[in-house]
């Protein structure tokens, strides 16, 4: 096995500070000091109900695609490396195939289901208000019936 050499150890901790560097703040705003104030939780303890679980999914979601597009485009470089470097080897040339067509599956597939979930979110709830209600009931509830 031939060894990584200090090349491919730089090219790897550039990776993992890239990475960190994209992800962590979405960690530190994970925590939110002041409810309501942007970060990933929208309440606090008590205070919660079902909007705000609406809320924190939609977050998780929006926050999984962010990661997903700079994935897709970094496994699409990669397929494309092994394209070509492939050298003429139809086995090679057969994997970075196979790698493409994946990961354009898989992001499809993703952004399908966000775009779904979005629109779903949008169309049956009302955004002006902190309670989930059906569209056109208001929100002091003297609309509703129950």
């Amino acid at each position: 096995m031939k060894p990584i050499g200090a090349i491919g150890i730089s090219l790897g901790l550039l990776c993992i500070f890239l990475f960190c560097l994209t992800v962590m703040p979405s960690f530190v705003l994970a925590a939110d000091p002041i409810p309501g104030a942007g970060g990933l939780i929208p309440c606090a303890g008590p205070d919660c109900n079902f909007s705000h679980v609406i809320q924190f999914a939609n977050k998780i979601i929006d926050w999984l695609m962010r990661i997903a597009i700079p994935v897709t485009a970094a496994l699409f470089s990669y397929a494309g490396f092994l394209y070509l470097t492939s050298g003429g080897d139809s086995g090679k040339k057969t994997a970075a195939h196979k790698v493409f067509k994946s990961v354009f599956i898989g992001f499809v597939m993703a952004l399908s289901a966000w775009i779904i979930v979005n629109f779903l979110t949008n169309f049956f709830l009302d955004k002006g208000i902190n309670e989930v209600l059906p569209r056109g009931a208001s929100a002091n509830y003297d609309n509703l019936i129950v």
